[in-house]
């Protein structure tokens, strides 16, 4: 639970109905922290979209056939 709360508070939730930082934390919490600063950088957050092209870039890079759960 702590890496959750982690990324919670490095995406700066503001309260429980801060939906779009929350699912940029729990897409975090799957791939990683850095999914987080790499969405914010050339995205300026989560969308599906570059959950999906983060898992297949990660997924090339690593070797695997596919790197995390992008739902």
């Amino acid at each position: 639970m702590q890496e959750l709360k982690a990324a919670l508070v490095s995406v700066e939730v503001e309260n429980p109905i801060d939906l779009e930082r929350i699912k940029l934390a729990l897409q975090g919490y799957n791939f990683g922290n850095g999914y987080i600063s790499w969405a914010k950088t050339n995205y300026g957050g989560y969308s599906y979209a570059n959950a999906v092209e983060f898992s297949a870039m990660q997924a090339q890079r690593l070797g695997w056939e596919k790197y995390g759960d992008t739902q």
